[in-house]
């Protein structure tokens, strides 16, 4: 009833037995005689407690019982027993002309009176709780019928990709719509809208714009909801998001685990969010036992929740401090660094000049990287990691893993990125932007317009980047890391991880380039450099060429 006729249908309910118990208990103090007093004060009674004990269990005060709601309830007992309580009331009230019998004490009628009063006034106030507070909980909750029945009847909003090609559409018509996804391969991003399971991703986070309370004018959604009940129709979204580069990531990607991040380094728009495996959103009901057991985990959302050692892939991130402290070292001999496990670190990929500390560092070698964390205290290594953000989860409307933040102890093992850092590669992604983008990190921008059926669409504002270096520093980093002939700069390198290696690839734009920069990160779950660099080199040529 309440969600029918909210609040205000709620508060009246609630008059109205109030009025019924207050009328039962005049009729009792009025009575000619004490028989007839106490029938009354007993059935005023049993519509109080009846009353508040049934509402109290239906908002989570007390227990549910057995017992009905008086005159509401299903069931032709209860509403028998209801009109025949009132009946005796009425029955006794016709005698109010005589005299009322003696009363030696009123006080109990009127604490009683007071106590249902006050239990009434705290119905009312956790029904408005509800109501108000927690209105948007329980609407998302997967068991509330509502969501369900009003996507079957009122079209939800599309998200759309950067140049308005459908991602996830709903199709049918009134009392049979259904989603559709277009380009199931990006559904750890998208999310899923399902009436069984609730929601996920961007379909979660932006709900409020797809189903259409959010954007339209005020007095579209109060009319639809008086003549229908319902919402007005959802709201279009575009992302950021390019289906041709993502579609190439995807294929790229074909029998092997990971994750990729692509993002315009100067606005923060994420051009591709890659995560495998996942899994098809049209048989999320039949294969949900399989997906949330799966040791692969098709649910997870690697991009932005699956935490990895960088290991020598923060190569960019110690080479600026290294750059902007003192001059480089002389390169030491040894390429390779012994874990504290007794583990040897090698380099990902052969240098192409182990004299160059642009080539052993772009090719992931861990001991050059060593030295140059062991030149800092654990202190100084922990501002670092906190100035690039690496202690923070990234504003992105997806569930995102908190990044694990370990202690300094050891510089030079922090410096190749070891020793309990773990970070997601959306956060690598960023700090390849800082070097392609002139020092500033910028926040990852995915919805970024809405349209607004009496405006067109709208675009949403960009938060300001944020300064991590300096220009002149991250000129020096992005020229020493960049590949001779090529537009872009690049690090491969393996890392230690549960319960496998992986291999990254983090890369961004040179300053050469003039279009927008762009930066990266890709995480394979598997030893394998070489697929690495060769999916980085390909990503990279398609989108210096994308449109």
């Amino acid at each position: 009833i309440v969600e029918e006729t909210g609040l205000i249908g709620a508060v009246g309910i609630l008059l109205v037995f109030a009025l019924l118990i207050a009328r039962g208990l005049v009729i009792a103090v009025r009575a000619p005689i004490n028989y007839h007093r106490y029938l009354a004060a007993g059935i005023s009674a049993y519509f109080a407690c009846q009353t508040i004990l049934i509402i109290a269990g239906n908002i989570r005060l007390m227990p549910l019982t057995g017992v009905t709601l008086p005159f509401i309830s299903y069931g032709g007992s209860s509403l028998l027993t209801s009109f025949g309580a009132v009946l005796i009331l009425m029955l006794i009230s016709r005698q109010s002309d005589q005299d009322p019998a003696p009363l030696s004490q009123a006080q109990p009628y009127q604490w009683f009176l007071g106590a249902s009063t006050i239990g009434l006034v705290i119905l009312a106030l956790a029904t408005g709780w509800y109501s108000i507070v927690r209105q948007d909980d329980l609407l998302s909750r997967a068991d509330n019928p509502r969501r369900a029945i009003d996507e079957r009847y009122v079209q939800r909003g599309a998200l759309l990709d950067r140049h308005n090609l459908p991602i996830t559409h709903s199709s049918g018509s009134p009392g049979s719509y259904q989603r559709i996804y277009d380009y199931p391969q990006l559904i750890n991003t998208t999310g899923y809208s399902d009436p069984q399971f609730g929601q996920s991703g961007l379909e979660a986070s932006q709900d409020g714009y797809l189903r259409g309370i959010q954007g339209n004018p005020t007095f579209t959604i109060w009319w639809n909801r008086l003549l229908y009940g319902q919402p007005p129709p959802g709201l279009n979204v575009r992302l950021s998001i390019n289906l041709d580069l993502q579609s190439m990531i995807d294929q790229a990607f074909a029998g092997h685990r990971g994750a990729a991040v692509l993002l315009n380094a100067k606005t923060g728009e994420v051009l591709a969010m890659a995560s495998h495996p996942n899994y098809d959103p049209a048989r999320l009901s039949t294969d949900w036992a399989n997906l949330t057991t799966a040791t692969d985990a098709p649910l997870l959302n690697r991009a932005t929740q699956g935490l990895y050692s960088p290991g020598p892939a923060i190569a960019p991130v110690i080479l600026s401090e290294s750059l902007q402290t003192s001059d480089l070292p002389d390169l030491p001999v040894q390429m390779n660094y012994t874990l504290p496990d007794g583990n040897m670190k090698t380099c990902a990929l052969t240098p192409s000049d182990v004299k160059s500390w642009g080539s052993v560092l772009s090719s992931g070698c861990p001991g050059p990287l060593a030295v140059l964390g062991s030149r800092f205290l654990a202190i100084q290594m922990d501002n670092l990691f906190h100035r690039f953000r690496l202690d923070e989860t990234p504003q992105v409307p997806l569930h995102s893993a908190q990044p694990v933040d370990p202690p300094v102890a050891k510089p030079d093992l922090a410096g190749i990125g070891e020793g309990g850092l773990k970070l997601s590669p959306l956060q690598m992604a960023l700090i390849a932007s800082v070097i392609s983008n002139r020092g500033n990190m910028p926040t990852p921008l995915l919805p970024v317009a809405v349209d607004i059926p009496t405006s067109g669409w709208v675009v949403f504002s960009a938060q300001e980047s944020r300064g991590i270096l300096t220009s002149a520093n991250a000129s020096n980093v992005n020229q020493l890391l960049a590949q001779p002939g090529k537009l872009y700069w690049q690090v491969v390198a393996t890392a230690s991880s549960s319960p496998e290696p992986v291999t990254w690839f983090v890369g961004g734009t040179v300053e050469e380039w003039r279009g927008a920069p762009l930066a990266i990160a890709i995480v394979l779950e598997e030893e394998n450099p070489e697929l690495a660099q060769s999916m980085g080199e390909e990503i990279f040529q398609a989108a210096l060429n994308a449109r």
